[in-house]
């Protein structure tokens, strides 16, 4: 729609529209700014909860890691920093709960990997997902101001019930 837009202004077109016609092109442009704009901003709205806050600057997050357990009984979850095509592997940790915990440096992508063994056949799933844990420091929110992290939570659950 904004092609046509600068299109009709380029060759001069907009004069031989219709009245009714120009003022859905306006609404147009306007609803496309108004999204461009609402898309543009740097930082995204972050709800915090107040209860999360700390008084200093953390240097590291808990990570809660979401996993599955109907067909394992022991998951294994490599954590690469970056992508995983970077291959650069910081930790391996197995757990048998499904949800367990990890401390990880804040301002940093971290990728991680679920591998699954099937109890009933020998076919291996690995589940793979990111996550970028980040640092708010918040006036308006809370009484106080306060650090804020988010981004904390992975999920590498299976989405086959079956494997």
């Amino acid at each position: 729609m904004l092609h046509i837009i600068f299109s009709l202004t380029i060759y001069g077109l907009q004069e031989k529209l219709s009245n009714g016609t120009r003022l859905k092109l306006k609404i147009y442009h306007i609803i496309l700014t108004g999204f461009i704009l609402l898309l543009s901003c740097d930082e995204n709205f972050v709800v915090v909860n107040c209860q999360d806050c700390l008084d200093q600057e953390p240097i590291e997050a808990t990570i809660t890691v979401q996993l599955d357990k109907r067909q394992s009984m022991e998951t294994m979850i490599n954590i690469y920093e970056g992508n995983i095509e970077d291959d650069i592997l910081i930790k391996t940790i197995y757990s048998i709960s499904e949800e367990t915990g990890v401390n990880l440096k804040i301002n940093r992508k971290y990728t991680f990997c679920a591998v699954y063994h099937s109890l009933r056949n020998n076919n291996i799933v690995k589940v793979v997902n990111s996550v970028y844990p980040r640092v708010r420091y918040e006036t308006n929110q809370c009484t106080d101001p306060c650090y804020y992290v988010y981004d904390t939570n992975i999920r590498l659950k299976l989405k086959y019930k079956n494997f």
